[in-house]
């Protein structure tokens, strides 16, 4: 039986170095005998995070207050592949594991800050087609279980480390040191 992947490109430029990069990727997945599909997200209706948390809630569901096409994308992938090879901190990527889907993402910084490489996500060399790859043949080659615990820790990662009652905190922290140490 063939495996499938589904590539979601949310590049606007159809042409350009994502699409390159995917275009190697996907060649690379094809010869090892799995089956491509690639959806290019920029024609979907997909609405950006209004920061409600109703994800937050219960994981086991998607529960995004927002309705647009990414619930269903959600409901059908097993991990979220991001290959950027210049980031600030990945909001795809947060949001990938608070619905407890494993992530696969360049080892960048703003990406290799949300997950765990090997416990919740695993981390592939930023612009390698090969690298890629073997991230992606590796985590083809997981159990059914082993993926949904990837998938637990991705979830409990993100929560633990991205809360925002937790990053609130710490940027009044941050704000109120930064006032404290100005003043005579």
């Amino acid at each position: 039986m063939k495996k499938r992947v589904c590539i979601l490109m949310g590049s606007p430029r159809k042409n350009g170095n994502t699409m390159q990069l995917l275009q190697l990727f996907m060649q690379q997945l094809q010869q090892s005998g799995c089956e491509c599909e690639l959806i290019w997200l920029y024609d979907k209706n997909i609405q950006p995070c209004r920061a409600c948390r109703c994800c937050q809630k219960d994981h086991s569901i998607f529960g995004c207050a927002i309705r647009d096409d990414m619930p269903e994308f959600y409901r059908h992938c097993q991990a979220v592949i991001h290959p950027s090879y210049h980031e600030g901190m990945s909001n795809v990527l947060q949001e990938a594991a608070a619905t407890a889907r494993p992530v696969i993402a360049s080892d960048i910084n703003g990406c290799r800050e949300i997950f765990e490489n090997g416990v919740s996500g695993l981390a592939f060399l930023p612009q390698n087609a090969d690298s890629l790859t073997e991230a992606v043949e590796k985590f083809l080659l997981l159990t059914p279980e082993e993926r949904a615990e990837m998938g637990r820790q991705a979830r409990a990662y993100v929560e633990a480390h991205f809360d925002r009652r937790q990053v609130v905190t710490a940027y009044l922290e941050t704000l109120g040191s930064l006032i404290g140490a100005t003043r005579c």
